[in-house]
């Protein structure tokens, strides 16, 4: 599954609560926990690498999805509106969801799929406030 960031600065403001100790993270960090994340679904879905990746794919759902949202806010109503919106509410979720609901290796695929999802929107929105009006 390619990912696809298309607004990649240096650094995301902010530090997301789970950020690594050495400062905000970057796209290609968010990235790489994405597919990370993707590969320990399919595999070792537990212990504690797993538990460590979690937060950090909550810590960046709750950098990212307020862009994101916002983003989903200013599109016209219609399919992709509401499949954004949808995706951000499941994302709001599942930054509250401590332990899974399901198997480990669903949960963490659904993390990662998020934050995937959130993270393109969030791009999208800082690209345009960046262009400006």
């Amino acid at each position: 599954m390619p990912l696809h960031f298309p607004h990649r600065p240096r650094q995301m403001p902010g530090p997301p609560s789970a950020a690594a100790v050495n400062g905000a993270p970057t796209w290609t960090d968010i990235e790489r926990d994405v597919r990370l994340g993707l590969a320990l679904a399919d595999g070792r879905a537990t212990g504690e690498v797993a538990d460590v990746l979690r937060a950090r794919l909550r810590g960046y759902l709750t950098l990212l999805v307020d862009d994101a949202e916002a983003y989903a806010a200013a599109l016209a109503e219609g399919r992709s509106k509401d499949v954004a919106s949808s995706t951000i509410r499941r994302a709001r979720v599942l930054v509250q969801q401590r332990s899974p609901e399901t198997d480990p290796a669903t949960h963490l695929r659904l993390l990662s799929k998020a934050v995937d999802c959130t993270a393109r929107y969030a791009a999208a929105a800082r690209q345009i406030r960046h262009r400006g009006p």
